[in-house]
């Protein structure tokens, strides 16, 4: 893909990412994993950051919609996770419940276009929220 895309790693609160760089992202398994609300709120913020004006923005999350959970409001876990090495780790999540996930988005510097919940995930599509 390199024609056509760009990857980077890096910190979800920090991205290496100039401002208004990004003309289309993919958030997705990434926001459920930080440990605190307002670690969600500032990656959400970063997201907006790096979007440029035209920019669009896939967000998703676990939720409580998921038949494997029986809860309505959000909570936090460990789920087991298998390191390439075969080691096993606990690893962190935020289980969303969709009203949390909405407020969220509210919250941050992003524009909500779309939202739903599908195959036990919240989905939004957004835009930076800037005038």
């Amino acid at each position: 893909f390199d024609d056509i895309a760009s990857f980077v790693h890096g910190d979800a609160a920090a991205l290496p990412v100039a401002d208004d760089a990004i003309g289309l992202a993919v958030y997705v398994a990434t926001l459920h994993h930080l440990p605190t609300r307002d670690a969600r709120i500032r990656s959400l913020d970063e997201l907006a950051r790096v979007l440029d004006a035209d920019g669009t923005a896939l967000v998703s999350a676990w939720s409580t919609a998921h038949d494997r959970f029986e809860r309505e409001s959000g909570f936090d876990t460990t789920v087991d996770w298998t390191l390439p090495g075969g080691e096993t780790v606990p690893r962190y999540y935020h289980v969303y419940a969709p009203d949390e996930f909405e407020v969220d988005l509210a919250e941050s510097r992003l524009s909500v276009v779309e939202s739903t919940v599908s195959s036990g995930n919240c989905y939004a599509v957004v835009t930076d929220g800037a005038p």
